[in-house]
């Protein structure tokens, strides 16, 4: 238990540094080669023994498909990882929450999906700085993984909820890397 603690305070030491790197536009990235179930696989295993994750379930999606693409692995997998998290806390216990990726024409697609339902009054300022629904000091998560997707992988972040539905959060990332305009 206490290895689970440390491990989520070293985490949110680095994604709080992170965060700030990105803001102040200092964040060097590093083009590294994914394959999106080994990535896939290494959030799902963060959760499995935290506190969060509680009596539910975290799969990787049916209809995932293996390739690879170039992109900042860190930086994807904080986005990954907060988009779990966030799942994760909007999930009721013994909910199943899913994982996963496929191409998109010239993206690579994540998504996380949960049974919740984001309220249409939330909808709208969901991906602002410290807006959140479970309290005070919170409302980084989806800040940050607009923040880093946009500005530092150059691709889209986006969500759908619905009743029945549930929510989906969805990365989509170019396959090729960029340039960077001068």
């Amino acid at each position: 238990e206490l290895e689970g603690i440390t491990d989520s305070l070293v985490d949110e030491i680095q994604s709080q540094k992170m965060l700030v790197s990105a803001e102040n536009g200092t964040l060097q990235t590093q083009a590294n080669l994914i394959v999106p179930g080994q990535i896939v696989e290494e959030i799902i295993a963060q959760f499995a023994h935290d506190e969060i994750a509680r009596d539910n379930q975290v799969v990787t999606a049916p209809g995932s498909e293996t390739f690879g693409f170039v992109a900042d692995a860190a930086i994807l997998r904080r986005v990954l990882t907060n988009a779990l998290k966030n799942a994760l806390e909007a999930s009721p216990a013994g909910a199943t929450v899913s994982v996963g990726f496929h191409r998109e024409e010239a993206n690579a697609v994540f998504w996380v999906r949960n049974p919740g339902q984001v309220p249409p009054e939330v909808r709208s300022q969901l991906f602002r700085r410290y807006f959140s629904t479970k309290g005070e000091n919170r409302g980084l998560g989806t800040y940050s993984m607009k923040l880093l997707t946009e500005e530092y992988l150059k691709g889209r972040v986006s969500f759908e909820s619905s009743p029945g539905e549930g929510t989906t959060f969805r990365v989509s990332l170019p396959l090729e890397a960029r340039r960077a305009q001068r």
